[in-house]
């Protein structure tokens, strides 16, 4: 009898250690859950409220944008790499994405990755997204060993790529590039003119480096980084190709 009870007690013991593990599997994973949608809430949170900033060093004026429009449209795919880091309410995050809008399949691939650090808790997430611009359908496929998307999250992920064709390249840099970062209210003025943005959080600083040419007379921006209260984004590699 005596036996008998210490096999049980040993099972029982067994089947508690694989539950409380799994407890602590399904807690990190939650963790893991609630850093990405954060990282990706305060991302897509540039989209949500206008608010006004200066310009550093670009000058955009109806003159440039008739030269974009001349230069770009010879074009069938822009890609570009955007990297933020995060520092607030004791989480650290570094993430990297890299865009590639085709124009002709009217595809948008991006190459995301994070790590994300919460209370001594590691996160990586790492996955290749494409969105269907004309459809606006969304698919995903995980990279390695990391935490599965939710649709919802895939969502907030691709909300800033609106839905809709581009029917010409031009269309992407004054929507996506020029859109999410410079409004109408930059044309006709100097190299410090206002940059509306829309961010639910406080923009401290935006600078643009403008290295790009066209007829090696005009400038066209290549680099720009955003100063946001506990965040730093640089959008960066900007490239045109057939």
């Amino acid at each position: 009898m005596g036996s008998y009870v210490v096999k049980y007690k040993r099972h029982f013991n067994k089947i508690t250690d694989i539950r409380l593990n799994h407890r602590q599997e399904k807690n990190k994973m939650n963790k893991g859950f609630k850093m990405f949608a954060a990282m990706a809430l305060l991302i897509c949170a540039m989209f949500i409220t206008p608010l006004k900033v200066e310009a550093k060093t670009v000058q955009f004026t109806d003159s440039l944008a008739k030269d974009i429009e001349k230069a770009v449209n010879k074009y069938n795919v822009v890609t570009m790499e955007q990297v933020s880091n995060f520092d607030a309410g004791g989480m650290k995050s570094k993430s990297n994405i890299k865009y590639k809008f085709n124009i002709k399949k009217q595809i948008v691939t991006m190459k995301f990755y994070a790590e994300s650090t919460l209370k001594n808790t590691k996160t990586i997430q790492s996955y290749i997204i494409t969105k269907n611009v004309k459809t606006g359908k969304v698919t995903y496929k995980e990279k390695g060993n990391t935490i599965p998307l939710t649709e919802n999250t895939v969502k907030l992920i691709t909300n800033s790529i609106k839905t809709g064709a581009y029917n010409k390249m031009s269309d992407v840099w004054k929507t996506f590039l020029y859109g999410s970062y410079i409004k109408n209210g930059t044309k006709g003025t100097s190299t410090s003119g206002k940059m509306t943005f829309k961010s639910a959080k406080k923009i401290q600083k935006v600078v643009i480096d403008t290295v790009h040419y066209i007829n090696d007379k005009k400038k066209l921006p290549e680099k720009v980084y955003i100063k946001i209260e506990g965040m730093d984004i640089y959008v960066k590699n900007i490239k045109f190709s057939k």
